[in-house]
């Protein structure tokens, strides 16, 4: 995508979702019900009712909402797969350019990365995994272990020591329900619901986030290192496994 064509599909993108207050209660309250009178929307959302000609005019001008002029004056909703049709459009030529520019950092060593999206976090945490040759030290949710079940399998096949913290043990589930020893050489739970998500991967790769950033807290952060990190062992090194049981710890 040229230059002149990705900034035509940013501001049009922008153009698009700059929506106030108003226009997302007047729109979802139409959406909802497929037609409302301009008293109707005032009475299901907040909007004072000498703003609501106004905001549904708006709506009308980019799409969303068709106005029909009648006494009372009537706001219909227009299929979303319509009024977005030209945006789904847009974000796809905006993705495809981008991508295009898009140039992956290199991992500077001894960096330390500041991240707050639980996405990015989990994308963090699978790069982690995948790097680990020989050791991987683990503190998981049980959602989590299951999310990577299938990685962590392929890394005990591979011959990666894996040391695995799963909580709140009242979560975790038993041996009988759950093939511990395929994921992990060694298994433990905690019963602490505050107990934060880490990874280690052969001392060098580490992650570390608390679940109010798994859950997306704004304030929260999570931190990703490549530097040295705590716990390595050389490889080769053997751990004992805890046995079919995930052992817990208080």
């Amino acid at each position: 995508m040229h230059d002149d064509d990705l900034r035509v599909a940013l501001e049009r993108v922008g153009e698009t979702f700059d929506f106030g207050e108003y226009e997302i209660e007047a729109y979802l309250a139409v959406l909802e019900h497929g037609r409302l009178s301009a008293t109707e929307i005032a009475e299901r959302t907040d909007i004072p009712q000498p703003r609501v000609y106004d905001t549904v005019r708006s709506l009308a001008e980019h799409g969303f909402v068709e106005l029909q002029e009648s006494r009372p004056m009537k706001v219909l909703a227009v299929d979303p797969e319509e009024a977005f049709g030209g945006v789904r459009s847009s974000l796809d030529d905006l993705v495809d350019g981008l991508e295009q520019r898009y140039t992956a950092p290199a991992r500077d060593a001894e960096a330390v990365t500041l991240i707050k999206s639980p996405a990015t976090i989990e994308r963090y945490l699978a790069e982690i995994i995948d790097a680990a040759e020989y050791e991987l030290l683990l503190s998981l949710t049980p959602d989590l272990l299951a999310e990577f079940e299938s990685a962590l399998r392929a890394k005990r096949d591979a011959g990666v020591t894996i040391e695995l913290l799963v909580s709140p043990a009242a979560d975790v589930p038993e041996a009988d329900e759950f093939e511990y020893t395929a994921v992990a050489t060694t298994v433990r739970s905690r019963r602490g619901v505050t107990t934060p998500v880490a990874a280690v991967s052969d001392g060098q790769f580490s992650l570390y986030a608390t679940r109010e950033a798994l859950s997306g807290g704004r304030s929260a952060t999570a931190s990703c290192s490549i530097a040295p990190s705590w716990g390595s062992s050389s490889p080769g090194s053997s751990r004992r496994c805890c046995g079919p049981r995930a052992r817990r710890s208080r």
